[in-house]
């Protein structure tokens, strides 16, 4: 069959337009299931392929710069989006608020908590009426940061506010929802009240078996529940939790996942507590093997080299810290000296990197 030239050139013109769009979407639909990676991947062959459609590639400079923040490059994650900043500014300059919320994002990681403020503040300057599950994460990251300053009441008063916003925009059945429930959990952890938690951690688990995929959230709210088992000295409760994340995990990520060895540090520190040292020991040195790719020792007097690549610093060291502690509690109990230089030597390895990661957020502090 002979089609007219025009309506080959309108079948053309739509496939032009399509295969960009396309790529975007895909890179969208990957970053949401947690691969960061393969959605970058996508972003940077858009933005090398398509380098006129300019408004786009703040968009897409914007999503890239989300995920380095969820694989933690924080450099990166600060590059991408002042890039996409300064284009979103020649279209609409509204959507400026978007990355002034991301540079909020980027210092709360950084630990720099009323920096982070005074940008989700002035993010917050700009009209929100018509995005309002903007407005809702804005609130939530202004939470996130009062309650890592310890301001706990402070934190729930902007999650409820973030959390009234999504119930009237997506329903009870919402990913969102369930964050804001796992986040006021979070408060009354770390307050000492695990009552309180439970409650909300439970909400949010409600709101997850209504709910398709969302792993990562399951996993982090089986981690929650594990503490609070343990906080109110329900060990067996509290080991099955951290195996159910153990196992979510393992199964969505392979292995070397931050989220993996974040569960089995927890699995350790709860084998620890229960004086199942052979346990804590297994625990310590897969969550090490996790956290160090190429790093494969089982035995407690095998740490990862000091140049070692490592997925998370501070949970590297806090499984180094683990494994001092279980080292030096053998000690005390057979007196055998190799235990005591293998405790100081994982508590060395510990501070080092925790000293590297010091000093990396400082180096990218004095870039911001």
């Amino acid at each position: 069959m002979r089609y007219p030239l025009i309506i080959l050139l309108v079948i053309h013109c739509f496939s032009a337009v399509a295969q960009p769009d396309k790529l975007l979407n895909e890179a969208e639909v990957l970053s949401a299931a947690g691969r960061y990676q393969a959605s970058n991947a996508l972003l940077d062959e858009f933005t090398k392929n398509y380098p006129t459609r300019m408004y786009d590639q703040g968009e897409a400079l914007f999503l890239k710069s989300y995920n380095h923040l969820q694989l933690g490059n924080l450099e990166a994650a600060l590059a991408e989006n002042t890039a996409s900043l300064e284009l979103r500014r020649q279209f609409i300059p509204e959507d400026a608020a978007k990355n002034y919320m991301r540079y909020g994002a980027i210092y709360l990681l950084q630990g720099q908590y009323e920096r982070a403020l005074d940008y989700l503040f002035r993010s917050e300057e700009f009209p929100l009426i018509d995005d309002p599950q903007m407005a809702a994460l804005i609130k939530g990251y202004a939470g996130n940061a009062y309650a890592d300053l310890k301001q706990y009441e402070q934190a729930r008063k902007y999650y409820r506010q973030s959390l009234d916003i999504l119930l009237i925009e997506e329903g009870e059945e919402s990913p969102d929802v369930s964050t804001n429930f796992y986040h006021i959990g979070r408060t009354f952890l770390q307050e000492g009240k695990p009552g309180a938690a439970r409650e909300w951690f439970e909400k949010a688990l409600a709101v997850e078996k209504e709910l398709e995929g969302g792993a990562v959230r399951k996993g982090q709210l089986y981690n929650a529940m594990g503490q609070v088992e343990m906080a109110e000295g329900k060990m067996k409760e509290a080991e099955e939790y951290y195996r159910l994340a153990i196992q979510l995990y393992r199964g969505l990520f392979g292995k070397n996942h931050r989220e993996l060895a974040r569960s089995l540090a927890n699995l350790a520190e709860l084998k620890l507590r229960m004086e199942d040292m052979e346990g804590a020991g297994n625990a310590i040195q897969e969550a090490l093997r996790e956290l160090c790719p190429g790093f494969s020792g089982s035995r407690l007097e095998d740490n990862p080299d000091a140049d070692a690549p490592a997925l998370s610093r501070p949970l590297l060291a806090r499984a180094l810290e683990l494994k001092a502690a279980l080292l030096l509690e053998t000690f005390e109990k057979q007196r055998q000296e190799p235990s005591l230089e293998q405790a100081l030597a994982a508590g060395r390895r510990a501070a080092a990197a925790l000293e590297e990661e010091v000093a990396l957020l400082s180096g990218e502090t004095s870039r911001l």
